[in-house]
């Protein structure tokens, strides 16, 4: 099988790219899981060592960082380690108690979570904590969904496209690797904070049209050729021409390529590949239903003045 002629191949990364991009995965890996910090929404029960009327119960810390306690009152400890923030009580209670000893325990901490969303059964913020990893939390999501596309079930999401957010920068795991293998480097501890995307394939299609038994849309899959299409499409009709048209749309407008459909169907020309949203017309002859054809499909000005610029024509016989 062979890439359609003139389309240009997304360059292979050079070996510095490898190295840095390795790089930076050792770095996430070893990065240490960060320190708790007493945020908003996060509720607490403080109690006073020897004095058991000035406990309180399930408080949350308010939007500003305060915690209200009793007999002190609101106490700003937002942003604070549990180790800070006990001393920061302590320290408030020696206006009214001798050497007091504070012990706060944590009842439910709203910060310390993390986003899925995009295709996942259950998209939503969900509880991380130290060792929790990215197959955790694709898990909790209750994993992603199939769905049923002219009678068949496939996979929706797509792990190719997905993205891994933490802070301000991507991290450019391997999907596939983290959720098949469990690969440390791409299984990675998530982080409070970190945002997981699963994008989805429903996109990813591939049109049959024209001169075909069954004209239909294809879920585009790796190394999708043009006899896979076609054959998907349920053969062709007694009657067609000879060359197919793809119409691909890329960064720098339409493309259309002419491809020897029996010599494909022969074995005498190579198998072309397809890409998700390639439209694959086989006409009836040679032109006259192949205009219709783009007329009906591209309607709008915009696209016939795309229609109009040179067009590239390129066999693979």
């Amino acid at each position: 099988m062979v890439p359609l002629p003139a389309i240009a191949e997304k360059a292979p990364r050079s070996e510095q790219e490898v190295v840095e991009r390795q790089k930076l995965l050792e770095e996430i890996y070893n990065q240490p899981y960060p320190e708790y910090r007493v945020n908003p929404g996060d509720v607490y029960r403080v109690s006073v060592y020897g004095y058991l009327d000035l406990e309180t119960k399930d408080v949350m810390v308010s939007p500003d960082g305060e915690l209200s306690v009793t007999l002190l009152g609101p106490v700003k400890i937002g942003g604070m380690t549990l180790k800070e923030a006990t001393a920061e009580l302590e320290r408030c209670y020696q206006h009214y108690i001798k050497y007091p000893k504070v012990a706060m325990f944590i009842i439910s901490i709203a910060s310390q979570s993390a986003t899925i969303a995009g295709k996942v059964n259950n998209a939503g913020l969900y509880p991380v904590s130290k060792g929790f990893r990215l197959r955790d939390l694709l898990a909790s999501a209750r994993g992603t969904p199939t769905e049923l596309f002219n009678g068949q079930g496939f996979e929706v999401a797509d792990f190719s496209t997905s993205i891994y957010i933490r802070g301000d920068r991507v991290i450019p795991i391997d999907f596939d690797r983290a959720f098949q293998t469990g690969d440390p480097l791409h299984n990675i501890e998530v982080h409070p904070g970190d945002y997981v995307y699963i994008s989805s394939r429903a996109d990813k299609l591939v049109s049959v049209l024209g001169e075909v038994h069954l004209p239909c849309f294809i879920v585009w899959y790796e190394n999708m050729g043009l006899i896979e299409a076609i054959t998907n499409a349920r053969g062709l009709k007694d009657e067609y021409y000879h060359d197919a048209v793809v119409i691909r749309r890329g960064v720098e407008g339409i493309n259309f390529y002419k491809v020897n459909v029996d010599g494909v169907f022969r074995g005498t020309v190579a198998n072309a590949s397809l890409l998700p949203g390639d439209i694959i017309y086989v006409p009836k002859d040679k032109m006259s239903a192949y205009n219709v054809f783009v007329r009906k499909l591209m309607p709008t000005a915009q696209l016939m003045n795309a229609l109009l610029s040179p067009v590239i024509w390129m066999d693979n016989r």
